[in-house]
């Protein structure tokens, strides 16, 4: 799908290490969009389901976060260094206010970008952010997953781990498997590390960048009971601290708002918020 959207692979370098991030600058128009991932998947498979309406909309830059994709690899994968990588991007290289849209740990990087150069971050979206610690025990077969695919040492034991291993019910077609392979391959395994020792949210007080917050924000989460990540007091949060927020809980899903049916009802409700940037944002929940 990305093969058609007539996205430019393009490196810069952010000091620590060179990141590789996607252009598109055929968009309609508007603040241009910088579209951040969480760990495990790179730009290309990470926003599948939602970067053909993005890149229509508006210029969009899709970064590969360190250790994944086309980026380098490092010694230190936090919140806070990735961050750090993109406020590079953004200071020097784009140079121009974004929105920014985060998924998972992504979401907690648009929190310390839009905190670090607010006259960079005309908005954020924050798609289901991982705020809390006590999350990461219940997805370790998933995280065991990445981690053994990613220390492989050859192609053919990827693939091996990506077809034997995987904790998903759903069998993968031939062309996801090869997906799979080719992020595993490219992933550095400790920012896998990183967050089964729960180690990536060192020195990130997400409270307080929160608190801090002073840019339009939409808070997308799916519901705490089916396994998404934010809970009612996180709600209260937003609502009692951020002036300009909104927040949007879809039923009858968890975590996993940006695959499969959910992704174009996410993207309804991003597009929504690209409209109106223009005006002030009535408080939901």
């Amino acid at each position: 799908m990305t093969d058609d959207l007539q996205f430019q692979e393009r490196t810069f370098d952010a000091g620590e290490v060179t990141i590789n991030y996607a252009e598109n600058a055929n968009g309609n128009g508007g603040t241009p969009l910088l579209l951040l991932y969480s760990v495990t998947f790179s730009w290309r498979s990470g926003f599948d389901k939602l970067l053909p309406a993005m890149a229509e909309s508006r210029h969009t830059y899709a970064p590969d976060l360190r250790g994944h994709g086309g980026s380098g690899h490092a010694s230190s994968y936090r919140t806070i260094d990735y961050a750090k990588d993109f406020e590079s991007l953004l200071v020097n290289r784009i140079n121009e206010p974004v929105v920014v849209v985060g998924f998972d740990i992504g979401a907690l990087v648009a929190l310390q970008l839009a905190a670090s150069v607010p006259d960079l971050v005309q908005g954020v979206v924050l798609i289901e952010p991982l705020l809390h610690d006590d999350e990461i025990p219940k997805h370790h077969k998933y995280l065991d997953w990445c981690y053994e695919g990613s220390s492989a040492s050859t192609r053919e034991e990827i693939t091996r781990i990506v077809k034997e291993s995987s904790p998903f019910d759903e069998e993968d077609t031939p062309e996801q498997v090869q997906m799979v392979v080719d992020e595993f391959e490219a992933m550095d395994p400790r920012t896998v590390e990183y967050i089964q020792q729960v180690r990536f949210n060192e020195d990130f007080d997400y409270v307080q960048t929160i608190r801090g917050l002073r840019c339009p924000t939409l808070l997308i989460c799916g519901e705490s009971q089916l396994g998404g990540f934010v809970n009612d007091d996180d709600k209260e949060l937003f609502t009692s601290t951020v002036a300009d927020s909104k927040i949007v809980t879809l039923t009858g899903v968890g975590h996993g708002l940006i695959w499969n049916k959910e992704a174009q009802v996410t993207l309804g409700h991003i597009l929504d918020f690209l409209v109106s940037l223009s005006e002030p944002l009535a408080t939901s929940t």
